[in-house]
C-alpha cells in the first residue's frame, strides 16, 4: 500500500519500493496536468519520469526511467527505459538501479572520476601531441 503524502494526490515524493512506482502519477499544477520527476531514494540521479495521458486526465501515459548526470560541467540525461515488471523489455526498480550503476561505471571507466587527474592527463596528452621534440624524433 502506498504511503500517504501531504498533498491532495497520492503521488509519492520519492521512489522507495515498487509500490511507489505503481502509484506514481503526473502532477497537477495551475489547472493542468504536467510531467512529474520522482527521484529514487538511493540517489545517483535516478528518477521516474511520469507523463500525463491526454485522453484520461490524472492517469500516466508513460513511466520512463532516466538518470541525470554531469559531463564537462553540463547537465545530461540518460534514458534507461520504460517502467514495468522487468520482463518484455521493461525495467523494474531493481533493474533500473543496476542499469544506473552499470552506466556510472562505464562512464567513469572504473575509477572514481577524479576531475583534476582527468584534466592533467588530458593536458599531458595534448602537450605530447604538439611538442616540438616529438616532431624532431
Amino acid at each position: 500500500m502506498a504511503r500517504k503524502n501531504d498533498g491532495a494526490c497520492a503521488n509519492p515524493k520519492q521512489i522507495r519500493t515498487d509500490v511507489d512506482c505503481r502509484a506514481a502519477r503526473p502532477k497537477f499544477d495551475n489547472g493542468a496536468w504536467s510531467p512529474a520527476k520522482i527521484s529514487d531514494v538511493t540517489g545517483g540521479g535516478l528518477y521516474l519520469f511520469v507523463t500525463p495521458d491526454k485522453s484520461k486526465p490524472g492517469n500516466a501515459a508513460s513511466k520512463l526511467w532516466r538518470t541525470g548526470y554531469r559531463f564537462h560541467g553540463r547537465q545530461k540525461t540518460y534514458s534507461i527505459g520504460p517502467y514495468g515488471n522487468g520482463r518484455d523489455g521493461t525495467f523494474s526498480l531493481a533493474d533500473a538501479r543496476r542499469e544506473r550503476d552499470k552506466e556510472w561505471v562505464r562512464g567513469h571507466n572504473g575509477h572514481a572520476g577524479n576531475g583534476q587527474a582527468d584534466r592533467l592527463a588530458a593536458r599531458g596528452m595534448r602537450e605530447a601531441r604538439i611538442s616540438p621534440a616529438a616532431e624532431l624524433a
